[in-house]
């Protein structure tokens, strides 16, 4: 009985390789037994589709092996059955060198041969051609056919390749357990792909699943099915240089059949669903793919998304816009975005706009934008300068082709013009059909569905640095363009690889046509891009060098303030670092407003909804507005790696200090009419300081509350005491931008003026200049000039002191000379101004004080008391 049915076994393989002959199709076997001693053969007529070639397309010279184990059986085993025929000399088909033998061990082994020894000879020449030089354009002659074969052969061909890896739930059953329909779904991906099918095999297992493996030119393709669990796992690999992305909804439209029952109504979240990776594999040299960047590290290579959607990608003229749409796996997000696109009265399907997938924007494969991060990104480069300048009329963009930018300053109702300048307009118009979130101005009143039909947005296409060029260059203006009070650079990040990047951010003439664009009171920001790391060296020795050039070239263009800040919520791998600089440094004062102060502009200022939801601004607000004020501790520290190490990063911990009970009151003998002057008990020593610990509560009136007394006190005989105690024992200075107040909080605040350079007390900040390698410049109220200004005024840019600027207001004084016990302590009041106005003007008075013409004010008015004061 066991003859019989291996004999009837065999027969059936015959008759079913038979079948398969004659209808060109090849044939699956099942074996049912466990081992080969019992084993039962079902022959099964399949129809398993032959790879096709793409039309004219002629099939390659391949050499074939294979090895099938004795215990999978085929009812085909015909090379022409499942390879790639060479159709192109019409019904003569190429006569096959076919050799199978089978081995000791009952395995089959097939060794078919394609290539002649014409054509290893041919191969081997295009080998060694491959090491040659190129040849010069000027000696290829050829026909247009022969060029393009000689395209071909001379591509660089790295050892490389994309990988794409798909995995698919909730499919059909029966189509995952039929191998003729999967086959037939993996020819159709192949050539719809444009991809040339060699080969392919398929084992249907029992009792169900399919795998098949398909050998291409390009390399390979394969995929595996689990129909109960309606799951299939698929992955193809190329080398070619063509992008496997597209290829993702061939295949899912090929291979994603839902289950049966499965339509519309009955529920979007039982459709097949779809998770994938792209990797690029292999060695590139120093071959860059843009798919490699942010857009290869994020999207494609992940696999943190339950669903990752490409959206759209277009190459402009300019550069590749991609597109993607995507769920994290965490959380179940997943499953309620699902139910919030049914109608079923839950609370996600009421939600929608919640549930919705973040959508993220590339540009040449950089992260530009994300839907999570639209209002935080942009409000955090908007707002901050806007809020700055006083009175914003004319707004100039450049870049900003998705819409965010000029959104947010069609916000402010002070706003007249806004000029986007974007070289891009097919960028713009992709951000119109599928970025609507970032450039919808619908809410607003007064304004348009598009923020680009807005009456007060103008766009211009064109190149910027060529725009501002013709209209602000010093030297080659030629057209006449009205200056703007606000210019926001939302363009590329100077750190891009990229040369157009280079030359934007390293051009002093540019920078000096954008400084030159500007109103007065003119303020610019800039998007500088990924923040600084901790653990990074000084920028001096990084990519950030770029970063810093700009910077160093802006304060050389003449902006006299500069503000570094990050924001960790704009929807990037890491925090997002901007620059906002001023043409006039007295404008810092609407940068340090406080939070009542800038809460109240925002209510002014920013437009109404028309649906009544407030505010227009979902992010910004006076609290955020304090936190961009000083800058991340991270900037500090690696700032102060600079080498030399930056003299307002020197640290004196240590530094002795002489304490105030060490110092005694009485009247002073600077001059007739002085007041009362400080003298110390004790002898101090050069460099030590006196006081430190008080100094810190100085009492500081802002400038705001400054305007005010200033505004008042004509009116109120109590607030004129209180102007002439501010200003007759404190000292004005600029340090917040405003005219602003300090008092000293102890005796201290009776030093007086050392005329003529006989001072010995100096605030640290001045003295450590003094001491860097300037003992000689001695500067008084008798040899001043406007040139000593500009030496000893604050550095524009300096981080530490930008995070630290109310101890730098407030720098504690220490001795400039060694000073004996029973010497009275002067100072030097020329430093205790700020601004070049108040520079000069306080020259003149301390001359015409020390010269005996005039009296200080607390002096002048404790003398019509008949009371004793100070030199104020």
């Amino acid at each position: 009985m066991r003859s019989l049915s291996v004999t009837s076994a065999i027969i059936c393989t015959i008759v079913a390789s038979s079948i398969a002959f004659l209808a060109g199709r090849a044939a699956s076997i099942y074996y049912l037994g466990d081992d080969d001693s019992s084993a039962i053969l079902v022959a099964v007529e399949t129809m398993l589709p032959p790879p096709r070639s793409l039309a004219g397309k002629r099939p390659p010279k391949t050499k074939y092996t294979s090895k099938v184990y004795s215990h999978v059986h085929t009812a085909s085993e015909r090379y022409a059955d499942v390879h790639l025929q060479d159709d192109s000399d019409g019904d003569q088909q190429e006569q096959l060198d076919e050799t199978c033998i089978v081995t000791d061990e009952g395995h089959r082994e097939c060794y078919i041969d394609k290539f002649s020894d014409e054509d290893y000879e041919e191969a081997a020449k295009l080998m060694n051609r491959s090491n040659d030089e190129e040849k010069d354009d000027d000696d290829d002659d050829s026909s247009d056919d022969e060029e393009e074969d000689d395209d071909d052969e001379d591509e660089v061909h790295l050892p490389a390749g994309q990988h794409l890896l798909i995995d698919i739930e909730r499919v059909n059953s029966d189509f995952l357990n039929s191998e003729v329909s999967l086959a037939e779904a993996m020819v159709k991906v192949v050539s719809t792909s444009k991809l040339t099918l060699l080969s392919y095999h398929c084992h249907k297992l029992v009792p169900m699943g399919v795998s098949c493996v398909g050998v291409l030119l390009e390399s390979h393709i394969s995929f595996h099915t689990w129909p109960e669990a309606g799951v299939i796992t698929l992955d193809l690999f190329t080398c070619g240089s063509g992008e496997l992305v597209p290829v993702l909804p061939i295949v899912k439209n090929l291979f994603a059949i839902p289950r049966d029952g499965v339509t519309e109504e009955s529920g979007k979240w039982l459709k097949p669903r779809t998770k994938w990776t792209h990797k690029l594999r292999g060695f590139r040299g120093d071959v860059q793919h843009y798919l490699a960047g942010d857009l290869g590290e994020i999207i494609l290579e992940s696999s943190d998304y339950d669903y990752k959607e490409h959206v759209v990608s277009v190459q402009t003229p300019f550069q590749k816009i991609d597109i993607y749409d995507t769920i994290s796996d965490s959380g179940g997000d997943i499953a309620f975005y699902e139910r919030s696109l049914t109608n079923d009265g839950s609370y996600e399907a009421m939600n929608r706009i919640m549930f919705e997938p973040n959508r993220l924007v590339f540009l040449d494969g950089v992260l530009q934008s994300t839907r999570d991060g639209i209002e935080s990104y942009h409000e955090a480069l908007v707002q901050p300068a806007m809020f700055a300048h006083p009175d914003p009329k004319r707004v100039a963009i450049i870049g900003g082709g998705e819409g965010a930018t000029l959104g947010e300053v069609l916000k402010h109702n002070t706003v007249d013009t806004v000029m986007m300048i974007e070289i891009d307009e097919l960028m713009v118009m992709t951000s119109k059909e599928h970025l609507k979130d970032w450039n919808s101005c619908k809410d607003l009143e007064g304004s348009t569905d598009w923020c680009g039909d807005d009456v007060r947005a103008e766009i211009v296409y064109d190149d910027a640095f060529a725009w501002f060029n013709d209209r602000f260059s010093s030297t080659t203006k030629t057209i006449e363009e009205e200056t703007f009070d606000i210019l926001i650079m939302d363009a590329l990040d100077p750190e891009d690889d990229i040369p157009f990047a280079a030359m934007l951010y390293s051009s002093y003439d540019f920078l000096e046509t954008l400084y030159n664009s500007l109103s007065e009171n003119g303020v610019i920001v800039l998007q500088l891009g990924e923040a600084t790391d901790y653990f990074e060296p000084a920028a001096q020795f990084t990519k950030a060098s770029r970063r810093e050039q700009l910077i160093n070239l802006l304060v050389e263009v003449g902006f006299e303030s500069l503000h570094l800040y990050e924001d960790g919520n704009c929807g990037f791998i890491a925090p997002w670092t901007f620059l906002v600089a001023f043409k006039d440094g007295k404008d810092d004062q609407n940068w340090y407003r406080n939070q009542a102060e800038i809460d109240i502009e925002i209510h002014k200022r920013i437009l109404r909804t028309k649906t009544g939801k407030p505010p227009a601004l979902e992010y910004f607000d006076g609290s955020l507005m304090q936190s961009y004020q000083s800058p991340h501790k991270v900037f500090e520290s690696v700032f102060c790696r600079a080498d030399p190490m930056l003299p307002s990063c020197v640290t004196d911990h240590h530094r002795e200090n002489v304490a105030l009970s060490d110092f005694e009151v009485r009247m002073s003998e600077v001059g007739k009419g002085s007041g009362r002057g400080v003298y110390t008990k004790v002898d101090i020593k050069e460099g030590t300081s006196i006081g430190k610990k008080e100094s810190v509560n100085a009492v500081h009136v802002p400038g705001s509350a400054m305007d005010l007394i200033k505004k008042y006190m004509n009116e109120s005989a109590d607030i004129m005491k209180a102007y002439g105690y501010i200003d007759g024992y404190g000292w004005e200075t600029h340090t917040f931008g405003g005219t602003e107040y300090f008092v000293e909080p102890s005796i201290l605040t009776f030093v007086n003026h050392g005329c003529n350079g006989t001072f010995n007390i100096l605030d640290w900040s001045t003295f450590r200049f003094w001491k860097n390698g300037n003992e000689g410049a001695i500067v008084t109220e008798m040899n001043t000039t406007v040139d000593d200004y500009e030496s000893y005024r604050e550095n524009v840019y300096d981080i530490f002191t930008d995070r630290h600027i109310a101890h730098a207001a407030l720098s504690y004084t220490v001795a400039s000379r060694d000073i004996k016990a029973g010497e009275e302590i002067t100072s030097n009041y020329i430093f205790y101004v700020s601004g070049l106005e108040a520079w000069i003007e306080q020259s003149e008075d301390l001359k015409s004080m020390c010269s005996g013409k005039t009296l200080g004010f607390i002096t002048q008015t404790e003398s019509d008391s008949k009371n004793v004061g100070s030199l104020g």
